[in-house]
């Protein structure tokens, strides 16, 4: 899929709902420069050690497709709009950062609604279902009262699970064993607190989140694992039942311990902060 950007603006051709890659191209009067946003790595299973509200654990991670980039406004948006008109109830958001930035302000909820969304946009089987006795099998498009759950046999997109996203953040099978996702330089590879946050408004704090992919990738090919915008994962947390973990750090706040591959964190499901977004994941 083919979008054109001309400063903020995005062009989508009009058959956009029928195809799978997201490309995006600057103008000339813009940054000259070609990504795949919508490009997914494969990540070759494994045991990862992660850091777990209960200590360090060992586990046995599948084989995965992971995208590359951290979901833009540009994607989260073009599915959106074709969401709304086939049922789902995702939020609607207002864009204050430019295409190409990272989205973010979007509730849990909202963010697994989005990757059924996309799934069945391209065709594929959404990851997500409601959870009750009599609508075991109903795709989970709208409301927050419910808890979704996952249909095992489902190839659409997905939130990771924390094993999941740890293993693909240190590296996979090619780790390096660094501190942060892609070196042990923050600067290297994250956007964060001491890099960002006196950006965030023109004349407080600074650009807030950057546009994606800006920094050095790790070692699987993955860009903004560590900082830009923490990143929500399917993981509950045992003593929060409303609560999810959220991983990576990201360009307000977060110190640099708080971008490392292992580093945790929580919010609750259903709120909508400026500095959480996604990175969706595909089963092999």
């Amino acid at each position: 899929m083919h979008y054109i950007f001309d400063s903020d603006h995005l062009l989508p051709p009009a058959n956009a709902h029928q195809q799978r890659i997201f490309t995006f191209r600057h103008l000339p009067n813009c940054r000259r420069w070609v990504k795949d946003f919508g490009a997914l790595v494969t990540v070759d299973g494994g045991e990862v050690l992660h850091n777990a509200r209960a200590g360090i654990q060992k586990e046995q991670v599948s084989s995965l497709a992971v995208c590359k980039y951290q979901t833009t406004w540009a994607e989260w948006n073009t599915v959106r709009a074709w969401a709304v008109s086939h049922g789902y109830d995702i939020i609607d958001m207002i864009d204050p950062d430019g295409s190409m930035n990272p989205v973010h302000s979007i509730s849990w909820y909202d963010a697994v609604k989005w990757c059924n969304a996309r799934s069945e946009m391209e065709g594929l089987m959404p990851v997500y279902t409601v959870e009750h006795f009599l609508l075991w099998d109903k795709t989970y498009k709208s409301g927050i009262e419910r808890r979704p759950a996952i249909r095992p046999e489902a190839n659409g997109y997905r939130l990771p699970t924390v094993p999941e996203w740890v293993w693909s953040a240190q590296g996979g099978k090619g780790s390096q064993k660094y501190l942060y996702s892609g070196s042990n330089t923050i600067d290297e590879v994250a956007w964060y607190s001491g890099n960002s946050a006196r950006a965030a408004f023109p004349r407080l704090f600074g650009q807030g989140a950057r546009p994606v992919g800006m920094k050095k990738p790790n070692e699987l090919g993955l860009f903004d694992m560590s900082g830009n915008v923490y990143e929500w994962c399917w993981d509950g947390i045992r003593r929060s039942p409303d609560a999810r973990q959220i991983r990576g750090g990201c360009w307000l706040w977060s110190k640099p311990d708080h971008c490392t591959v292992i580093s945790d964190g929580g919010c609750p499901a259903h709120c909508h902060e400026g500095w959480i977004g996604l990175r969706v994941v595909r089963s092999l």
